[in-house]
C-alpha cells in the first residue's frame, strides 16, 4: 500500500468518526402530526420517538423539549441519514428524498425545513459514493485525482483542498478536506469556477452558466407594484385627526370576513390556519375582507393593519424581548412599508412589520408556521435577494 492509499484510508477514518461523535447531538429528523383531535398540521425536529402507548407518542424535540401528542392524528416521519450506510443505501437515499420532495409539495409551510432534509440526504450520497470511491482506490493503490484541488471561499465559507466532484442543475458538489459541499453555483466568481475546472478533466462547470442564473433570476424577480386601489382610495388625508383615522379603521372592521378563493388546494386550508391563528392570538383576530380583499389584522385598542399577504416574506421571524415577551414579527420584503395602519398614532400610516404577542417560544415557533403558511397560500415568495 503506497503513501497515498495510507493517506485516503486515514482521511476516510477521520471523517467517520467526526460522524460518530456529531450524531450524538444531531436530530434524528422531521416530524409532521397533528394532535388529534385537532387538524392543524405542525412539526418539529426530533431526538427520539416513544410510541409504546395506544393513547399518546412521546417525543424529544431537538430543543430538548418533552412533548406528549395525541395518537390518531396525521403522523409522518422523515428520518435523517444514519450514521453508517448499508449495502442498499443508495436506494434508500434516493426514496427518501422523493418522499421528501412530495411532502414539500403537500405541506409548502414546511418547505425550509424539507430542503434541508433534502440538502442531508443528498450530501449523505454524496458522501457515500465518494467514500465508495476513496475505498476503491485504497484497495487498488491508485488515486482516482487527475487534476490539482484548490481553496475555495464562498458564501464565508472556507473549503481547503477542494476538488469539483458534480453537478446537478445549478448546483456543484465539491469534496474538500473536511467532507462534501453542495454549492450554488450562482455563488461562484468567474475565476472559481476556471480554478474549479481544473480539479477534474471529466466534470466541468459552463463558464457561461452564471449568465444564464443570473437572466432566469432577473425574470422570476417580482416587479415593484403600487399599493392595490382597494386600500388606496382610504388612505388616511394629510392632517386627519385620531378621530378620522378610527373612523376609517372601523370601516374596514365592519366589513364582511370571508373565506378567499385559491387555484391550488392546501393543508391546512384557509379556515384551519386563521382559526389556529385567533386561536393563539386571541383576543386579537385575523381575517379577508370581501371589500377590501385584505387580511385585517386587529390586536388591542382597535388597532388595526391591512395588507396583502403576498408582500410579506414567508420566512417569519420570531423572538423575545429585554422583557421576555415572545413576538412573532410580520415584515415586508426588503424591508418596504406596504403594511397599511389606517389609525397610526404615529407619523405615517404605512410600516415595514408589525408584532404580535405569544404565550411563550412554543406558541411563538407555532404561530411563525402558520403565518409562513398563510403568506405561502397567496403566492408569497422568498425575497428576490
Amino acid at each position: 500500500m503506497n503513501i497515498k492509499s495510507i493517506f485516503a484510508a486515514f482521511a476516510t477514518a477521520i471523517i467517520l468518526f467526526a460522524g460518530d461523535i456529531l450524531a450524538a447531538s444531531e436530530p434524528h429528523g422531521l416530524l409532521i402530526y397533528t394532535d388529534h383531535p385537532s387538524t392543524y398540521v405542525e412539526n418539529c425536529e426530533f431526538y427520539s420517538v416513544d410510541a409504546s402507548t395506544p393513547v399518546y407518542h412521546t417525543i424529544v424535540r431537538a430543543d430538548g423539549r418533552r412533548l406528549q401528542i395525541n395518537s390518531g392524528g396525521l403522523w409522518i416521519e422523515v428520518d435523517y441519514p444514519p450514521l453508517n450506510s448499508s449495502a442498499d443505501f443508495e436506494a434508500t437515499a434516493n426514496s427518501n428524498i422523493k418522499t421528501i420532495h412530495e411532502l414539500s409539495l403537500k405541506y409548502p409551510q414546511f418547505k425550509a425545513r424539507l430542503l434541508a432534509a433534502d440538502a442531508k440526504w443528498r450530501n449523505a450520497l454524496e458522501f457515500n459514493k465518494q467514500a465508495q470511491k476513496l475505498k476503491t482506490s485504497t484497495l487498488s493503490g491508485t488515486s482516482e485525482s487527475n487534476g490539482p484541488m484548490v481553496l475555495l471561499i464562498t458564501n464565508g465559507q472556507r473549503y481547503d483542498d477542494a476538488k469539483l466532484s458534480s453537478i446537478e442543475g445549478d448546483t456543484a458538489t465539491i469534496g474538500h478536506s473536511a467532507g462534501i459541499a453542495r454549492i450554488p453555483i450562482a455563488s461562484l466568481t468567474a475565476d472559481q469556477i476556471t480554478a474549479l475546472n481544473t480539479t477534474s478533466s471529466a466534470i466541468q462547470i459552463d463558464p457561461h452558466l452564471l449568465s444564464e442564473i443570473e437572466a432566469r433570476k432577473k425574470a422570476a424577480r417580482p416587479q415593484p407594484t403600487k399599493p392595490t386601489s382597494a386600500v388606496s382610495p382610504t388612505l388616511s388625508p394629510i392632517g386627519a385627526n385620531q378621530t378620522e383615522k378610527q373612523a376609517l379603521a372601523d370601516s374596514y372592521l365592519n366589513e364582511k370576513w370571508v373565506e378567499p378563493e385559491f387555484g391550488n388546494s392546501f393543508s391546512p386550508t384557509y379556515n384551519e390556519t386563521v382559526e389556529f391563528i385567533n386561536g393563539k392570538i386571541g383576543p386579537a383576530k385575523i381575517g379577508y375582507t370581501e371589500k377590501s380583499q385584505k387580511i385585517i389584522l386587529k390586536l388591542k385598542k382597535q388597532q388595526i393593519y391591512v395588507f396583502d399577504p403576498k408582500d410579506l416574506n414567508p420566512s417569519v421571524k420570531y423572538r423575545s424581548n429585554e422583557f421576555g415577551s415572545w413576538y412573532v414579527y410580520l415584515a415586508c420584503k426588503n424591508n418596504k412599508r406596504k403594511i397599511y395602519w389606517p389609525n397610526s398614532y404615529v407619523k405615517g400610516d404605512w410600516v415595514p412589520n408589525v408584532g404580535i404577542r405569544c404565550a411563550d417560544n412554543l406558541d411563538a415557533e407555532k404561530l411563525a408556521t402558520a403565518f409562513s403558511h398563510l403568506i405561502l397560500m397567496f403566492g408569497g415568495t422568498e425575497e428576490a435577494f
